[in-house]
């Protein structure tokens, strides 16, 4: 029987780990270099090099390079081909795998993509997986490139190097594709990476003047922060009274969730009630709905495939045309945590493209548009930390544009620590590197558009205090909403077990902590 190292050895591996990565930093040149150079080849076309990444690769005639969102991706196009390359660190020959495999889980029938190829070739003297597919042409995205060819490579000490090609039918695989992908090296990294990108420098969505007004009440730079409910359902007057009697408190904000589903006549539904009947009830004259709009979760890919094809166009028309009719401002947020792997519209559900939410949310956009739905204040809504985290599921790759986002929505809930893997965080261990980072990556204002504390494993009056102490640091985030409610543990579907009680009517002592913090006692 074979065994396994001992626990010396192991150690001893771990030391001579550490030896060679150290060697590979230490006697590296410094990093002096440009992140990025292109130069004309003599056949003339270029040569890409990425000091940053560490790779060369041979691109045809007439390739543009986009490097805009380079710390993460690069992008090149020409005629009929995208391309974009990632470099991702993982940990050793297991981190590899798992890049590779839950990279891939989508390749599946059911998720609406036919594989074309499954192979391991050698590209650049590396072992790389080869995989091809094709899904449907989506009518409603022009230009729309339905052909993938995936490498994914892998290179010495836990890196993989992704060469992710989408193409149009008119392209040939063997003669365009496939020679670029061959034309793969791997190079000394001599360059740092280079800094994001700053987003939300030009003016997002227009405003009508009733919306504009309650944007700059809620996220000029001198308001002071609003805070929202969630309630499961928001038509239990009562308890939303008893709630804002106990904090001393009226949420000016109320967070609604919607899908696509319609009445028995076709129109937009929100809680079995018409979308826009219910606007009118849960929302009368100065409280603002917190719209969210999110696809089925059934078919996991299929239904924004659908939506680019034109199949829910008089859906979304009416649904539009609903919100424009409540006339009122309304804070819209498209399919939120869209980073996440939980979400039917993720690139990880749709062929690892990230490109696909880009294209729904500007195609909803532009619906909204249309009618006139000039009172809608969008929201874009990454979660705080993506799933899988891998850079084709950054966060920066879903953004639609800074002409569809007039402010950018924090979510991190503390969860407790009902289940083995999750740990009791404060509000700061959730919010201050996201933060940070968010005031640097956005432009825009900042809202946590849903958020709450569990009570498993902690004191979640104490985390309620500790939170409004913590807010005053916190200044470009002018609203916060709070999700009452709970989470499930389905393991056993006849008799589902509270996992995670967010509510803030939990205890008197939850309530007493949130009143305390709106009046400024600490």
């Amino acid at each position: 029987m074979r065994r396994g190292p001992r626990p010396h050895t192991l150690r001893h591996i771990a030391w001579l780990m550490s030896v060679l990565l150290c060697a590979v930093s230490c006697g590296a040149p410094p990093l002096a270099d440009e992140p990025l150079t292109v130069t004309n080849t003599a056949d003339g076309g270029v040569l890409l090099t990425n000091n940053a990444d560490g790779y060369t690769i041979a691109l045809p005639v007439g390739a543009e390079v986009d490097a805009s969102l380079g710390a993460i991706r690069t992008a090149v196009s020409w005629e009929g081909v995208r391309l974009y390359l990632y470099a991702q660190d993982t940990t050793l020959v297991l981190g590899q795998l798992r890049y590779i495999n839950y990279s891939n889980t989508f390749l599946d029938e059911s998720r609406g993509v036919t594989l074309v190829e499954s192979t391991q070739r050698e590209l650049g003297g590396c072992e790389a997986v080869c995989r091809r597919w094709t899904r449907r042409a989506l009518s409603r995205v022009e230009n729309d490139l339905p052909n993938y060819a995936c490498f994914d490579v892998k290179y010495k000490l836990g890196r993989v190097y992704t060469l992710y090609f989408k193409y149009a039918d008119t392209v040939s695989y063997e003669d365009d594709i496939f020679p670029v992908a061959e034309s793969f090296r791997v190079k000394p990294v001599t360059a740092e990476p280079p800094p994001e990108p700053r987003l939300g420098t030009t003016p997002g969505p227009a405003l009508d003047r009733d919306t504009q007004a309650a944007f700059d009440a809620l996220f000029s730079d001198n308001a002071p922060l609003t805070w929202g409910l969630f309630t499961p359902d928001i038509l239990q007057r009562d308890q939303v009274d008893q709630i804002e009697r106990a904090v001393d408190y009226k949420f000016p904000i109320y967070l609604l969730y919607s899908s696509f589903q319609t009445t028995s006549d076709g129109y937009p539904m929100l809680l079995e009630h018409r979308l826009c009947d219910l606007l009118d009830t849960v929302c009368p004259e100065g409280k603002i709905p917190e719209l969210t709009l999110q696809t089925e979760p059934q078919a996991e890919g299929l239904m924004i495939y659908d939506v680019l094809d034109g199949v829910y166009d008089q859906f979304l028309h009416r649904y539009a045309a609903d919100v424009a009719a409540y006339g009122r401002p309304v804070l819209f947020r498209l399919g939120n945590e869209m980073n996440g792997d939980w979400c039917c519209y993720s690139a990880f559900h749709t062929c690892r493209d990230a490109d696909i939410f880009v294209e729904f949310y500007r195609y909803i956009f532009s619906i909204f548009q249309q009618e006139g739905a000039n009172n809608c204040i969008w929201v874009f809504n990454p979660n705080h930390q993506s799933f899988p985290d891998f850079k084709w599921n950054h966060e920066l790759l879903y953004y639609p544009g800074d002409a569809c986002v007039n402010v950018v929505g924090l979510t991190a809930y503390n969860t407790g620590t009902y289940y083995d893997t999750e740990t009791w965080s404060t509000f700061d261990e959730l919010y201050r590197d996201l933060y940070d980072a968010y005031v640097l990556r956005y432009a825009q204002p900042l809202m946590i558009t849903e958020f709450a504390s569990s009570s498993v494993g902690g004191d979640k009056p104490a985390w309620i205090a500790g939170m409004f102490a913590s807010l005053p640091d916190y200044p470009a985030i002018k609203a916060a909403v709070w999700w009452s409610g709970v989470d499930y543990d389905w393991t056993d579907p006849d008799d589902p077990v509270i996992s995670r009680p967010y509510l803030l009517d939990e205890t008197a002592e939850t309530l007493e902590a949130f009143r305390c913090g709106l009046s400024g006692i600490p």
